[in-house]
Formats: structure tokens, C-alpha cells, sequence
């Protein structure tokens, strides 16, 4: 079997169909920006309106979908489509546009392949604003926890102070879910509770959090149950890594899985 490069997908994409009312669709990897000014042109809006936005309230057909796009004096306009087939189908597409946004986009004809191409590009903007809710939803959460946590900056998980760091936070005990209650509790009716920890590492600086706390913290706190790995791959499409640590002295054998959080991704933590 051929092995085919991000370059050879580009070419067939662009290839499919001769150039007619609009121009071949962006790069598979194209910015935003490029998506959005191209579906600007499809759409044929007026003097100084953008496309902006593309949700898909579901992936049938016959679910809605809302366009929203930014005025010329900076604000948005939002237009429901009750059926997601009126988009996708290209004998619709034109009639369908125009009755929705009365009138405002005079989409020209387009062939049944450049009708294609207009649905193709509402769903690749519709995931990559999908991707990055979700990436900016976990650093939110990220933030939040950080700004709960107290910092542990005299200890490292190098080897030569793993044992003692992981000691000290087995003995520190974890952040459960009683302590979320107690966080969300009114001050009144407020406990003691048990703190999460972030370890500013003494050698080399890195920044570590237990992830059973921070998925405690998701559950519990922000009330959103992910399944397993879903949290892994939200931290690691921010940048983390998951690892897991564990030492030996004797009878005691401490182990942790942390996540090691990105030098770039989230601020500083403030002491």
C-alpha cells in the first residue's frame, strides 16, 4: 500500500474540482482565520460582515445548527438552521442560506462539488472551535485548582529526594471528597479540609500535581464527571505528561501519579 504524505491529502482536496464561484478549501492543518475568511467568501456576505462561528447541536442531519457571524461594528449575529441537511445537501445549500439570514448572504450558484466543499469547511471550523473550548475548559480548571493549592517548593522528585517527597505527601494525606464539600461549603457551616498540593520542584523547578486530586477537584468541585483517560488527554493535549513515582525504605513503598504541567501553558503559581 502507497504511503501517502499531509501534502498529498492537500492536492486531492484541492484537485477534486475545478476552481468556479469560490477557491479550493484551506489546508487540512490551515489556521482559523483561513477557514473563516474562506467560508466569508462561500457565504457571500456584505461589506465588513465575517463568518465567525459553526456549531453543530448534534451530528445528524437532521439536528440544528447555529452560524454566527461579526457585524461591521464589531458584534454578532446568530442564525439557527433547523436541519443540518440544508447545509450539507448541495441542491439546498443556496436556498437555504439565504431564506435563513434573510437575505443577508447572497450565496452564488455553486456546483454540487463547491457545495460540498461549503459543508466540508463548516465541519472543520466546527472542530477545531470544538478543540479549542475544550483546551481553554481545562486550562480554566487548571487555573482554578492552582489557586487552591498550597505549594510544596522544598522537595523534588529527582531521585535523590523522590522518597521523602513522596512521603511527605502520603503523610499530607489527599484532597477527597469530603474536603470538596467543604470547599464549596458556606463559611458558616465550613471544616477543616484537607489541601491540594502543588510541588514546585526544588532542583528543577517543575510544577506537579497529584491527579487524583485534580480529577477529585473536576468531580467534585467544577461537577463534571469524565471518564477514564478523558482527563489524561485534555492534560496532555495542553502539553502535561502523566507520570507515576514510587520509592522504597524498608517496609514503606510511597507511590503517586502526577501530572507534570507545561512550563508555557498555564500561569505561574502565585506563593
Amino acid at each position: 500500500m502507497a504511503d501517502y504524505t499531509e501534502d498529498d491529502l492537500n492536492q486531492a482536496q484541492q484537485k477534486h474540482r475545478p476552481k468556479g464561484a469560490i477557491p479550493h478549501l484551506p489546508k487540512r492543518d490551515a489556521p482559523i482565520s483561513e477557514w473563516r475568511d474562506w467560508l466569508t467568501r462561500a457565504f457571500a456576505m456584505p461589506k465588513g460582515y465575517r463568518f465567525y462561528k459553526f456549531e453543530r447541536h448534534g451530528r445528524r442531519l437532521a439536528n440544528t445548527s447555529t452560524s454566527t457571524f461579526i457585524t461591521p461594528a464589531g458584534g454578532r449575529v446568530s442564525f439557527e438552521f433547523p436541519e443540518q441537511r440544508g447545509l450539507a445537501r448541495g441542491a439546498n445549500l443556496r436556498a437555504t442560506v439565504v431564506s435563513v439570514t434573510d437575505g443577508l448572504c447572497r450565496m452564488p450558484h455553486l456546483s454540487n462539488p463547491e457545495c460540498s466543499d461549503v459543508w466540508v469547511a463548516l465541519c472543520s471550523l466546527a472542530t477545531v472551535l470544538l478543540e479549542q473550548d475544550e483546551r481553554d475548559e481545562t486550562r480554566d480548571w487548571i487555573e482554578k485548582f492552582l489557586a487552591i493549592c498550597k505549594i510544596e517548593d522544598k522537595r523534588t522528585l529527582e531521585p535523590a529526594g523522590r522518597y521523602d517527597t513522596l512521603t511527605t505527601l502520603k503523610d499530607h494525606g489527599n484532597f477527597e471528597r469530603r474536603d470538596a464539600q467543604a470547599l464549596l461549603a458556606p463559611p458558616s457551616r465550613a471544616w477543616d479540609w484537607t489541601t491540594p498540593i502543588l510541588v514546585l520542584d526544588s532542583v528543577t523547578g517543575r510544577r506537579w500535581i497529584r491527579v487524583a486530586e485534580l480529577a477529585c477537584y473536576v468531580r467534585h468541585v467544577i461537577g463534571t464527571s469524565l471518564g477514564d483517560g478523558v482527563l489524561d488527554g485534555r492534560l496532555i493535549h495542553l502539553g502535561a505528561q502523566r507520570l507515576t513515582y514510587e520509592s522504597r525504605n524498608g517496609a514503606k513503598h510511597p507511590r503517586i501519579s502526577f501530572y507534570l504541567l507545561p512550563e508555557d501553558a498555564l500561569p505561574d503559581p502565585i506563593p
